[in-house]
């Protein structure tokens, strides 16, 4: 299950928040950092954007296009194996 962790004051200004969190882990899409148990995981960029792919989708089956489109972006024309790379390496 993910919840989204937010103060008050960000409630009410209306912007998002800037933590998703799943069991023990916190995506900070503000420092853009993923913590398990309060300890930083290193992460390259493509791999920030698969797991923030994640933490939007929970207990959503996400095929490797729609991984593909929502982290490279609809004119990639690469492989689509690259995907299964990347989520290899996390």
């Amino acid at each position: 299950r993910v919840r989204r962790s937010a103060t008050a004051d960000d409630e009410q200004a209306g912007s998002e928040p800037d933590q998703l969190v799943s069991g023990p882990f916190v995506l900070d899409e503000k420092s853009r950092v993923l913590y398990k148990s309060g300890k930083p995981i290193d992460l390259t960029q493509v791999e920030f954007q698969i797991m923030e792919l994640f933490f939007r989708n929970p207990g959503t089956a996400l095929v490797r296009e729609k991984i593909l489109e929502g982290v490279w972006g609809k004119g990639y024309f690469g492989d689509v194996k690259i995907v299964d790379v990347n989520i290899r390496r996390l």
